[in-house]
């Protein structure tokens, strides 16, 4: 129970009280002012009358502003609701956004790594060939100047025979 609901018991306890012991003094008759007319009235039954309308309107005024609180956070869950399910869809358009603009770049970096691949095969290719060729000339040029000192070694030892015997015998 809340302290409103308490204080607002006790007050009516303690005027339904008030009202039981002075019964009889709150409808003795007496004169009372009506502003146009004067009548005879217990004009304690008459405040508690005033008392009782009173309470009434208050309670009507309170019951009017909880159902208009009510209203105002059902209108604002349904608008935090429609806001909410609005950035949702939000969200996933901007993920299917992101994922199709991902899916493009990755497509244009397999392009790319599939041209520079080919663009370095070719390279490769290139450059093992004329490694080959280098090789392959080097090999041309060793064979030539073998050749040459063979030939040279050759006429050598047709010129001096004893010479070659004399540097293969040596130890």
């Amino acid at each position: 129970m809340s302290l409103r609901t308490v204080l607002l018991g006790l007050m009516l306890t303690l005027i339904a009280l008030f009202a039981a012991l002075n019964w009889p003094a709150i409808v003795a008759p007496t004169q009372i002012n009506l502003l146009v007319a004067e009548a005879e009235a217990p004009l304690g039954l008459v405040l508690l009358a005033f008392l009782a309308v009173e309470a009434v309107a208050f309670l009507t005024y309170i019951a009017v502003m909880q159902a208009q609180r009510l209203s105002d956070a059902r209108r604002l869950m349904h608008e935090a609701r429609a806001q909410r399910d609005l950035a949702e869809k939000a969200e996933a358009s901007r993920y299917t956004e992101l994922r199709r603009w991902l899916e493009q770049e990755l497509s244009t970096l397999r392009q790319d790594l599939s041209t520079v691949s080919g663009e370095v095969v070719a390279q490769t290719r290139r450059l093992d060939e004329g490694l080959r060729q280098a090789i392959n000339d080097n090999g041309n040029g060793l064979a030539a100047a073998l050749g040459e000192i063979e030939d040279k070694l050759d006429r050598q030892a047709q010129a001096n025979p004893s010479a070659i015997v004399s540097t293969t015998s040596s130890p």
